[in-house]
């Protein structure tokens, strides 16, 4: 094999390495958006955790009460959103490769319990 050819081998598996997995992904996977706000006032809720369950994937609203997770994994997914003060919720939604799933939350609001602490 003459040393031009090798080289063009090596620069071509180089490539296929780094870009391979990006192209795979993005045919493979899509984007779950939405919102999340409070159901009684129907104002924004920012800061709240949002994860597509049984992964390590998720993302925090933000103060528009806006998300966006990137790389989910195409096929139906459950999605959970958790934020202190209101009750969480979970949505089933099936993501399409190289589509947006738009999944709004309207949250309850749920009064914390505290435990007394007597030292």
């Amino acid at each position: 094999m003459t040393r031009r050819r090798s080289w063009f081998i090596a620069a071509a598996f180089a490539l296929v390495s780094i870009f391979g997995p990006t192209v795979a992904t993005a045919q493979t996977s899509g984007t779950v958006s939405g919102r999340v706000t409070d159901a009684a006032t129907n104002q924004p809720i920012a800061q709240a955790q949002v994860v597509i369950v049984g992964t390590m994937l998720g993302a925090r609203s933000d103060a528009d009460g806006q998300y966006t997770i990137p790389n989910v994994a195409a096929g139906p997914v459950q999605v959970r959103v958790l934020r202190l003060g209101y009750g969480a919720e979970t949505q089933p939604v099936t993501v399409q490769a190289g589509q947006v799933a738009s999944l709004a939350f309207a949250l309850v609001h749920r009064a914390a319990a505290v435990d007394l602490v007597v030292t």
